[in-house]
């Protein structure tokens, strides 16, 4: 079997991209820029905000217009880029087991109640630490990564 690679959603990182450059210029033109309307907590709050937005928008950025695959799927293991520069790579018996973790958080304000959920597919090796993806920004394929994922762990992990 030849190997398969699987890449971030890129329309997905670039709206969230986008919206966090927004709310960043939001912040900064309309809220922090008439300090009487805020408190001095309020301020220090914002701006520990903004420096969040600003992460969230250079990565999910960097992962829009990056032409690297975050999964690549071959005879020889898996390899994951986990971050900008860092790719691991897991040899089939070197792989322990894999774990499908779902991450429920309540998101709560003063007029709405809401749920955040993120699916993880967690690797987990004899020795070393798990590596995981998160599948809210992995294109998938409809399932076709599920269906590969399983065909070269029936083939190649017992081999």
């Amino acid at each position: 079997m030849e190997s398969k690679s699987y890449y971030s959603k890129r329309v997905n990182c670039i709206i969230l991209s986008i919206l966090c450059w927004v709310l960043i210029f939001l912040i900064c033109t309309k809220v922090l820029n008439d300090p009487d309307m805020i408190t001095d907590t309020a301020v220090i709050i914002l701006r520990i905000v903004i420096v969040v937005l600003v992460v969230v928008g250079l990565t999910t950025f960097i992962k829009a217009v990056d032409k690297r695959p975050i999964v690549t799927i071959s005879k020889e293991g898996i390899e994951i880029q986990s971050f900008i520069f860092s790719n691991i790579f897991i040899k089939w018996d070197e792989l322990k087991g894999i774990n499908r973790e779902k991450y429920t958080q309540l998101v709560a304000s003063s007029s709405l109640v809401g749920f955040s959920t993120n699916y993880m597919l967690r690797f987990h090796r004899k020795q070393g630490r798990s590596v995981a993806v998160n599948l809210s920004l992995l294109d998938t394929q409809n399932n076709d990564f599920f269906k590969t994922l399983g065909d070269y762990i029936k083939m190649y992990k017992n081999a």
